[in-house]
């Protein structure tokens, strides 16, 4: 149940479902893309393009058009008005029916009714660290750390420490540079570690309203204090690394919601309860003719669920079962 991280939920409260698939992907080892995690965007905007696609960078959308009962484009924050025969959500259910659908029209009862029954996932810090030495001179391993100060982790009392006394209650270690081949060539005698840890929105919440960079020194200061916990339960763990940190960055809740715009810097999109997975309206599929859901609100969290979901929206879209023809790809030449 250490893993429980892996979808943001203490195993009091989430899905067995959920449990059991993350556990069963790593029981034959996990992947990690070569050259990086920015390796899985490149190459999907590389097929978007080839395919005569065109893909927009901060063209931030502000509601979804509806004309005569059916989705028919979108509109831009920036003025701009892009319409289309489909149109394909991937910013999340709550974002997508609670801040991109438009006021003036109603919301199919059984989209309002689930909503109320569905909720954010937890929100987390991330520290990303910098070293000064090889992964190898470093002996830093490939497996993932699983911190807990208590064998019984509860979500309400982490919250409390966290809020009260900037201790955050379990941590994941993960070494990522270690696990990619390619990082030698291109970065040599360097190292990367991140480190997270759950976090209610609620600490940083009083800086919403505020600019990324641009939060004040209160903001900063709370930052420096929580990037000391986090590299102490790193050095707790490796404490041969002390010394050896040249960069330090850290992520809160904040950050999520200004680069993923989650409206509470939830990581996971929905929480993974299971009253979330009775939801049978959590499909590809709208009541509204024209517009399609994709992401990890669809199928599952995490980078798997998440693509996976593309192939079975692009199945509906196109009405063509392309979960054969992407398994079919995975089957090994003979």
């Amino acid at each position: 149940c250490t893993q429980c991280g892996d979808y943001g939920l203490s195993p009091s409260q989430s899905s067995f479902g959920i449990h059991a698939v993350v556990i069963a992907h790593y029981l034959d080892g996990a992947s990690y893309p070569v050259g990086g995690a920015d390796q899985i965007p490149h190459h999907l905007v590389q097929g978007i393009r080839e395919h005569g696609g065109e893909v927009r960078l901060k063209s931030e959308v502000e509601r979804i058009l509806i004309e005569n009962g059916k989705a028919v484009g979108v509109h831009l924050k920036n003025g701009e008005t892009h319409r289309a025969p489909d149109v394909i959500s991937g910013a999340g259910v709550l974002t997508t029916f609670q801040r991109l659908w438009p006021k003036e029209v109603p919301l199919p009862k059984q989209i309002q009714t689930g909503l109320g029954e569905v909720s954010p996932s937890t929100a987390h810090l991330c520290l990303y660290v910098g070293l000064d030495g090889s992964d190898e001179e470093l002996l830093l391993p490939k497996h993932n750390l699983w911190i807990y100060d208590d064998p019984t982790f509860n979500d309400e009392r982490a919250k409390r420490l966290l809020l009260e006394e900037l201790q955050p209650s379990m941590a994941y270690i993960s070494f990522p540079s270690a696990k990619d081949p390619a990082w030698p060539d291109a970065h040599p005698r360097k190292a990367t570690v991140q480190i997270i840890t759950a976090c209610p929105y609620e600490l940083v919440e009083r800086w919403n309203d505020s600019s990324w960079m641009k939060r004040g020194p209160e903001y900063l200061a709370l930052k420096s204090r929580l990037q000391e916990t986090l590299l102490e339960r790193l050095y707790r763990e490796l404490p041969h690394l002390k010394g050896r940190v040249q960069h330090c960055e850290l992520s809160t809740p904040l950050s999520t919601k200004h680069f993923a715009n989650y409206g509470h810097g939830e990581i996971y999109g929905l929480s993974h309860t299971p009253a979330r997975f009775q939801q049978s309206w959590l499909r590809p599929e709208t009541p509204l003719p024209g517009l399609y859901l994709t992401g990890q609100d669809i199928v599952t969290v995490g980078v798997g669920g998440a693509l996976f979901s593309g192939v079975l929206t692009a199945s509906r879209v196109l009405n063509v079962p392309m979960v054969w023809e992407a398994l079919r790809g995975t089957r090994p030449a003979k």
